[in-house]
C-alpha cells in the first residue's frame, strides 16, 4: 500500500508462453495473456467493483515485448500499450468511464493529476527498471 494506496481484489489468470525475467540483463518478456476478472477495490471496508481486464503480451524480439491492455467488461474502460524494451518501459494508456465513479469516495484522488483530453484520462509513463 505504500506504492499504490489502494487495496484490490479479484482473480488473476494467465496463460503465458516463454515468459522470462532476467535481473542481470534487466529483461522481462514473453507471450500470452493475463486476465484480471472481478476486479474491485475497497475503501473503508466497502467494495467497489471495477470490472474485468486483459493484457496480451507479444514478444517482438528478445529485448522487446509489447503489452496491449483491454477492458473485457466494467465501468472503467482501460485501453493502451505498454512497451518493455532493454531494461526500460513506456506506457500510453487511456482511462474512460471514471465519471461513473465517485473518485473521491473510491480514493482515486491521484487521477486528478492525470491529464484529461476529450473527457478521457491520458497516462504516459517512461522509466527504467532498477
Amino acid at each position: 500500500n505504500r506504492l499504490f494506496p489502494l487495496s484490490v481484489d479479484g482473480i488473476l489468470e494467465w496463460d503465458l508462453d516463454n515468459f522470462f525475467y532476467s535481473l542481470e540483463d534487466k529483461l522481462i518478456g514473453g507471450e500470452g495473456r493475463l486476465e484480471w476478472r472481478g476486479a474491485k477495490t475497497f475503501v473503508d471496508g466497502r467494495a467497489f467493483p471495477l470490472g474485468s481486464y486483459s493484457a496480451d503480451l507479444v514478444q517482438v524480439s528478445k529485448e522487446k515485448t509489447t503489452i496491449e491492455l483491454l477492458t473485457v467488461k466494467g465501468p472503467i474502460s482501460i485501453t493502451g500499450i505498454l512497451l518493455i524494451d532493454e531494461g526500460g518501459y513506456s506506457a500510453d494508456l487511456e482511462l474512460d468511464g471514471l465519471q461513473e465513479v465517485d473518485t473521491d469516495e473510491v480514493a482515486f484522488r491521484f487521477l486528478q493529476l492525470v491529464p484529461i483530453v476529450d473527457g478521457v484520462h491520458k497516462i504516459k509513463l517512461v522509466g527504467a527498471f532498477p
